[in-house]
């Protein structure tokens, strides 16, 4: 994070944690004045009752009135308090992250797909990873949707561009991406689960199927309220007629709670999830954007004369009387005199009839626009970093400072690379500790991000879209029996096989056939190598194996010798982490091994 977003930070830290401070001062003084409203207005009317009791009923009126008002009122400053508390937290998490601490972060692992043909060699997800830098999400499936984008990016040049204006455009709508944050905050997403909104969708209507059970829902409350100011105004009706009369309507929604049970165990307290989701897409809603990809997404939201926001914030709210029948008593006393759970029913179904074919839709369009605002995030916060662009004809990769986006850039070093031809590889040498590992990750890793419609870290990247596989970090598997060197041959049999079906792919393999002895290793990865320089794609190839080298002289088109050197002055190594051409000289495992007493 250069400094000029570093200070933006600081400064919307410091002014939000003043207005946070005076919201929750003005909150607790309307709280105070609230209980004093209340005390007051109970003695005054207790006392004006004494003398007059209808100006005692009048100002009792009042009272209640102006207490009721001042309990709305505390309700939306407390709601104002705790947004602006969101929004100072997305501020400190952000110069957190500026100081490289990613505690906290979900790091996407469960997201990780065993095998993955390179999502494991690139730390794509786990502790540390670019997932959990970059991660931001506020939604269960904007959480998913996005480990999809890394672990599947886009090869069509259309569509990546298509995203990277949408990304821009969040970049440059930096108070919206705070809200969004800021409103999403509400760490929901343990218990969030859209599947279910999609199983009771599925379920047919049961209540509004039964007409006969409206007028019954009509007619017994009326019968109910008569037969209460009957036994009020006549003596000969005694005063638990209307308790029995009661107990009608609680037969009743006896008769179809199996029905009731089951809508509710399926919604149970969903109210706070639903409304989060409407908050978020009233955001989206009322935001002007200028890529067409955020603009389709509106179109999506909006459905007749009810926008997507207020529909599910019926439904939550329709949700939230629902979960009245929690307290027993309150079940009791509303279903005895109204039948509240039918009633309830009826209104859920009508939502459901009316917007069944829209609510899936909606939370998927969300999780786009949750999935592309970290993705937007990102790209504010590295300005320096550059969108790459793309080439359809003969596959290409020219970068020009060309680092990993996690390595602090004080220290980073890049590099420039230049490819441009089918079968064309990068055979890098090089000393332990030199950097090869990091370089082949700093390709992937950027690759993958331009794919996804993200910055890279580079001042200039240009590449044609494709298919990435790496063999770097291949592991043995005791549950399938797999000896390591067995479980790399499966790896790289999977490479060659989807080069020989047509597929174009940039492949990075890093010191192949580690499993084997020395002659062996050798002739196994002059073979692989001639193979793959016979079809289309490009790749790296980092070895220790200096004789690999010769195969520059064999194929002088399609292989190039790139190194990592260091150098040993007398007790002392030095790295500068700079790709350049030709045969790494220098070997440093003995001399560290002497240097630490092992030999």
């Amino acid at each position: 994070m250069n400094e000029e977003i570093l200070a933006y930070y600081q400064k919307k830290e410091k002014e939000t944690a003043q207005s946070f401070e005076q919201a929750e001062k003005w909150a607790n003084q309307v709280s105070y004045l609230r209980l004093g409203v209340f005390v007051a207005g109970a003695a005054v009317s207790y006392g004006v009752l004494q003398q007059a009791f209808l100006m005692g009923i009048l100002v009792s009126s009042v009272a209640v009135i102006g207490f009721l008002l001042l309990v709305k009122y505390h309700q939306r400053l407390d709601e104002k308090s705790k947004f602006i508390g969101q929004l100072l937290s997305v501020y400190q998490r952000e110069l957190r992250v500026s100081n490289n601490d990613l505690d906290g972060l979900e790091d996407g692992a469960e997201l990780q797909v065993p095998g993955h043909r390179f999502s494991h060699d690139l730390d794509i997800f786990g502790p540390r990873s670019v997932f959990q830098y970059i991660n931001r999400t506020v939604t269960r499936q904007g959480y998913i949707l996005l480990g999809n984008w890394f672990g599947n990016p886009l090869h069509q040049v259309s569509k990546i561009v298509d995203r990277q204006v949408a990304v821009q455009n969040l970049a440059a709508e930096k108070d919206f991406v705070e809200r969004f944050l800021a409103l999403g905050a509400v760490n929901l997403k343990q218990e969030e689960s859209p599947e279910i909104f999609s199983n009771w969708l599925e379920q047919p209507v049961y209540f509004l199927s039964k007409k006969w059970l409206l007028p019954l829902m009509i007619v017994l409350p009326i019968g109910l309220i008569g037969m209460i100011l009957a036994a009020a105004s006549v003596p000969a009706i005694p005063l638990y007629a209307p308790l029995l009369y009661a107990g009608l309507h609680l037969v009743v929604v006896r008769q179809f709670l199996p029905h009731t049970q089951k809508a509710y165990v399926m919604l149970n307290r969903r109210y706070r999830e639903l409304t989060k989701y409407s908050q978020l897409i009233k955001l989206v809603e009322g935001t002007s954007f200028s890529a067409g990809l955020l603009s389709s997404v509106q179109e999506q939201l909006k459905t007749g004369d009810e926008t997507a926001s207020e529909a599910l914030g019926r439904l939550a709210s329709i949700m939230q009387q629902f979960d009245n029948r929690l307290n027993f008593l309150a079940a009791l006393v509303l279903n005895g005199l109204f039948m509240w759970d039918l009633w309830i029913m009826r209104r859920l179904e009508k939502w459901k009839l009316r917007h069944q074919d829209h609510l899936v839709q909606w939370l998927e369009e969300l999780a786009v626009v949750d999935a592309l605002v970290s993705l937007g995030n990102y790209a504010h916060n590295r300005p320096e970093f550059q969108f790459p662009r793309f080439t359809q004809e003969a596959p290409t990769l020219v970068a020009e400072n060309l680092g990993h986006p996690l390595l602090d850039p004080t220290k980073r070093v890049d590099n420039n690379l230049e490819m441009a031809q089918d079968g064309f590889y990068l055979l890098i040498t090089g000393a332990n500790m030199a950097g090869k590992s990091t370089f082949l990750r700093t390709v992937g890793v950027n690759l993958v991000l331009g794919m996804m419609g993200a910055p890279c870290c580079a001042t200039s990247f240009t590449f044609s879209p494709m298919g990435l596989y790496t063999s770097v970090r291949t592991t043995d598997s005791l549950q399938d029996d797999q000896s390591y060197f067995f479980a790399e041959l499966v790896r790289l049999q999977g490479i060659v096989e989807r080069l020989r079906e047509g597929e174009r792919l940039f492949i990075i393999l890093d010191e192949m056939l580690r499993g084997t002895n020395s002659k062996d290793k050798q002739n196994g990865s002059m073979g692989l190598i001639r193979q793959l320089v016979q079809y289309k794609g490009m790749g790296l190839i980092a070895t220790h194996d200096l004789a690999l080298g010769k195969l520059q002289n064999e194929f002088p088109d399609r292989i190039k010798n790139m190194r990592f050197e260091v150098e040993i002055d007398g007790d002392e190594l030095h790295f500068d982490y700079k790709l350049q051409p030709g045969i790494s000289q220098n070997l440093n495992a003995t001399f560290l091994m002497e240097k630490m007493g092992i030999i």
